[in-house]
């Protein structure tokens, strides 16, 4: 049978875990582990909002309504635009996450696809092309 915490350290870790601190934090802290404080908060707060876990968001949710506001505005008409004023904020953050920031505001973003220059006489002559060797084999 396990052996059961003190009310001090009970009471040390529910006021550590009421102080918003993390359950990793408070393992370290007191000597526990980390399966026992979690254990305790779910005893003593039932219905507590776990941690969502993840990556941080760079960006805040102040920054992206000023972006918001700005495209609706069309002072910013391109995802390059945002990256760019997004970097001149002080955001170091790459094209591809500038993207994510304005779908993550419901704004349309698509990268166009790039389509080889062909004329029409450079498509005749990969037809011709393709035509003649259509029957060759890797050991000719």
């Amino acid at each position: 049978m396990p052996k059961s915490l003190s009310a001090d350290s009970k009471n040390d870790i529910k006021s550590a875990i009421l102080a918003g601190k993390d359950s990793m934090d408070v393992a370290n802290r007191f000597w526990v582990t980390y399966a026992t404080v979690n254990n305790y908060a779910n005893k003593f707060f039932p219905h507590r909002q776990p941690g969502l876990g993840g990556r941080p968001i760079v960006v805040s949710a102040q920054t992206k309504k000023f972006i918001k506001l700005q495209v609706v505005q069309d002072q910013l008409k391109t995802a390059m635009e945002v990256h760019d004023k997004l970097m001149e904020l002080g955001y170091s953050i790459s094209y591809k996450t500038a993207i994510n920031i304005l779908k993550s505001t419901d704004f349309f973003v698509a990268i166009n696809v790039k389509k080889p220059l062909l004329t029409a006489k450079h498509i005749k002559r990969r037809l011709a092309w393709s035509k003649k060797y259509q029957n060759w084999t890797t050991d000719d």
